[in-house]
């Protein structure tokens, strides 16, 4: 993986616990997948914009809201 790709994976990672407002880190796996915490309820618009490598996404059993937008981009 480039040195370009990293940081635009560190960015999404880093933009996904902001906007979401989680308690803990979110555990990233072999670099294409996120694992949402429990503790996340709502995932907000754009939160997975420009995350060109995110492959898979497990949600928490506590997801509540999913905003318009939240993959795009």
């Amino acid at each position: 993986m480039n040195k370009g790709k990293v940081v635009k994976f560190v960015f999404c990672f880093i933009l996904l616990i902001a906007i979401a407002i989680v308690a803990r880190m979110v555990t990233i796996k072999e670099n294409e997948t996120f694992i949402i915490p429990n503790e996340v309820e709502i995932i907000r618009k754009y939160a997975f914009q420009g995350c060109e490598n995110l492959k898979n996404l497990v949600f928490s059993k506590n997801l509540k809201i999913i905003e318009e937008s939240a993959f795009e981009g």
